[in-house]
């Protein structure tokens, strides 16, 4: 019998008893008694329990480990839950194959997990053999508890989600095959004919020039390729230039000559490139300046494709140290001449110094009294470019160069620019510079800047430049420098006569600007076009400097919010994009850097769609450009380039397969089947108006009536693919990632 303590704490009929339940319980139980008196008076008491099943949320205490493997391996992923006072957990096993925007469950990866020791719960799922197509999906287990409630009274956790493993699946060795040699005019090589080769560029065997027996001869004896030599036609057989190395201090310049061989070569012309144009810039007469303290290699290679070149290595010094021994060259007759301007000088200039180089440019070189260098450079076209340099040293220590240049050419171009630069004994130097350019149409550019780079390397200033164009187009530019960080804000105005000219061209018409792409959208130069009213769609390009397939132009709304204009396009020189109005853009390198696309045969194509967000990467670093792709990732893409509506929907690809069905791209039937080349031109076709072929595509494997006959025509025409080579398409071979970009790719453009 319980005592009167006791008693007096159960509460009356109908009313509740507190229980403090914990994440510790699994269950309480609660005793009760009932005093119940029979006939005779006599009294018995009857005592019973309840119980009170608690679920506790899990924890998951050690994540699902990333897993790399070869292809047929047998691969496991598995979540670990420790002291979890749990009867049985339930749990399922999730795949993505678009990077984690989408989870879909594993058939038979899922049940109950059920306490293995001292309260360990180890959930699993093992691939047995891994294919390559796996590569890049990504796996979690979603774990909940119901401790074994049943019934209308079973209770459930909230859902708990590991994070998500990586699944790399590392393909069979790729064994090239050889065919015939590829040849242009200049080499001749072997390299892999299989259109899936994941590393084209590697493949490339024998790479070597064309031998010949002699000047006249026209087969090369290696490969057979066959060039043109015409009478007299006698090709480059050594370059070499007046210096193999050469010392040069910042702000200098020096001229270097180069010797042709034979005498009777045909064409004598050479082409100069610096290696490093950041420490030197080499001009097209061999003239080498030296821009900042470093080493470049100067090349001089013969046009006329005998691929003939000679080298000289450039030292570029800070000026602290004489680049050439000796000292001034202003000494006078019977003074000193151990530099620091001492001594009388002579008052009338030197005599000129002529001298002609291979190409026949002629250049003439006079000193005035002051020091000040005089030179006269006459081309074989008749261009005239001169140039006057004057160096003098301040009290101070500081030296000043001013540089005066002149170029007018035969066509009526001309460029004027004069560059005062000053270099303080603390290393400090300031340059300002002002440039005009005007071009044979009349078009004309100014530009002026001051820079400022201090002791410890660091540069701020401004350069701003203003165009006008022939046709009435306005354009500036200012870039700001600031702790060695620039910001460039471009405006161009296009005349109505500007776009009246494109259009009856068909040209894109060209915004009087020119920006670099940055890497970085918050210091991305912006540029501002506007076109006259009622201009309607016009297509614009904006000049880029280092425009790249991953360049894109991103268009910046009124509110501030950005988007990635996806037809904007690289074109030689610059971003290709359509604006009607006004249009205020920043032009942003957006290239993913996906370490197994870096030297693979798609890497521009891969570029160009996953820059503008048509095509993911499984994540940030991979991109599996061979694995396959699904019909419903075909629809997404699509869906993505034709800006359509895709969020919300019960499953990922949901909108992107309304709106294929509505557009008549798709029947939106087998969502996960893997997409075939027939279907991907077929489809991409049809999301581009299925345009009719001017004539039909001649391939052994695809017949008149099939299905995809006019698409694959069409294909062919506009340059999306060339087939598999040996007369045929292929059309039921899968498309991989790669594939699909390149097709996207060359639609585009």
């Amino acid at each position: 019998m319980p005592t009167e303590e006791e008693w007096a704490k159960i509460p009356p009929a109908g009313e509740s008893y507190p229980i403090t339940i914990t994440d510790e319980m699994d269950y309480q139980c609660v005793c009760f008694h009932v005093t119940l008196t029979y006939p005779g008076n006599t009294v018995k008491t009857v005592t019973g329990y309840w119980r009170l099943l608690v679920c506790v949320t899990p924890v998951v205490t050690e994540q699902p480990q990333s897993v790399s493997a070869a292809v047929g391996d047998s691969v496991t992923f598995s979540a670990k839950l420790i002291k979890q006072n749990l009867n049985t957990l339930e749990y399922q096993w999730q795949s993505s194959t678009d990077g984690g925007q989408s989870w879909t469950d594993i058939e038979g990866a899922g049940g109950k997990s059920y306490m293995e020791d001292d309260w360990n719960y180890i959930p699993s799922y093992t691939i047995p053999s891994v294919t390559a197509a796996q590569s890049g999906q990504l796996f979690r287990c979603v774990l909940w508890n119901t401790n074994n409630h049943t019934g209308s009274d079973r209770v459930s956790t909230p859902p708990v989600y590991s994070e998500p493993a990586t699944l790399t699946v590392t393909p069979p060795a790729h064994e090239h095959s050889y065919g015939d040699w590829s040849k242009d005019g200049t080499n001749h090589w072997h390299e892999c004919t299989d259109a899936d080769c994941p590393d084209q560029s590697e493949s490339i065997k024998d790479k070597a020039a064309h031998v010949y027996d002699d000047d006249a001869d026209t087969t090369c004896n290696v490969c057979g390729y066959v060039r043109t030599v015409t009478p007299g036609n006698v090709l480059v057989t050594g370059v070499a230039l007046n210096k193999t190395s050469t010392s040069i201090s910042v702000g200098n310049s020096e001229t270097l000559t180069a010797t042709v061989a034979p005498e009777n070569a045909a064409n004598k012309a050479l082409t100069w490139a610096s290696s490093d144009e950041d420490v030197a810039t080499v001009a097209p007469d061999g003239t080498v300046t030296a821009v900042k303290v470093g080493t470049a290699t100067i090349t001089a290679t013969a046009t006329d494709g005998s691929g003939k070149s000679a080298t000289c290595k450039v030292t570029v010094t800070d000026g602290t140290t004489p680049s050439q021994p000796g000292g001034s060259t202003g000494g006078s007759s019977g003074g000193s001449s151990s530099g620091g301007g001492g001594g009388s000088s002579s008052t009338t200039p030197t005599k000129p110094e002529t001298a002609t180089k291979p190409d026949g440019t002629k250049v003439e070189t006079v000193t005035k009294p002051d020091g000040t260098k005089v030179e006269t450079t006459t081309g074989k076209d008749g261009s005239v470019t001169k140039t006057e340099t004057k160096t003098e040293t301040k009290p101070d220590g500081t030296k000043v160069e001013t540089k005066n240049e002149t170029e007018t050419n035969k066509d009526g171009s001309k460029v004027e620019s004069e560059t005062r630069t000053e270099t303080k004994k603390d290393g400090t130097v300031t340059e300002s510079k002002t440039e005009t350019i005007t071009s044979k149409d009349g078009t004309k550019s100014e530009t002026k800047s001051e820079t400022k780079t201090d002791k410890n390397g660091v540069t701020s200033g401004t350069e701003t430049t203003k165009t006008t164009t022939a046709n009435g187009s306005t354009g500036m530019t200012v870039t700001t420098i600031e702790n060695g960080e620039s910001k460039t804000e471009a405006a161009a105005k296009v005349s109505g006569k500007a776009v009246e000219d494109a259009k009856k061209n068909g040209e894109a018409v060209k915004a009087p600007v020119e920006v670099e792409a940055s890497r970085n959208s918050n210091t991305a130069p912006t540029v501002k076009v506007e076109l006259p009213k009622n201009s309607g769609d016009t297509k614009v390009e904006i000049p880029v400097s280092n425009v790249k397939p991953g360049t894109v132009a991103v268009l910046v709304h009124p509110d501030g919010t950005e988007e990635i204009v996806k037809n904007s396009l690289p074109t030689e020189d610059g971003i290709q994009l359509t604006v009607n109005g006004s249009a205020t853009v920043k032009i942003v390198d957006n290239s993913k850097d996906f370490i197994d696309t870096r030297n693979h045969w798609a890497k521009d194509a891969i570029d160009f769609v996953s820059a503008r967000g048509l095509v993911n990467g499984m994540n940030d670093s991979i991109y599996a450009p061979n694995n396959s792709t699904t019909r419903a990732q075909l629809w997404t893409i699509l869906a993505r380039q034709n800006d359509a509506d895709l969020t919300g929907g019960n499953t990922w690809f949901e909108n992107a397969q309304n709106w294929a069905k509505a557009k008549g791209i798709s029947d939106g039937a087998n969502p996960n089947a893997a997409i075939n080349r027939a279907q991907m031109v077929t489809m991409l076709w049809r999301a581009m108006g299925q345009p009719a072929p001017a004539t039909a595509a001649t391939f052994t494997d695809i017949s008149a009536d099939s299905y995809y006959a006019g698409a694959v025509s069409w294909a062919i025409e506009n340059g999306i693919t060339t087939g598999v080579g040996g007369g045929k398409f292929d059309p039921t071979a899968t498309c991989t990632r790669a594939q699909i970009a390149a097709f996207l790719a060359r639609s585009m453009k």
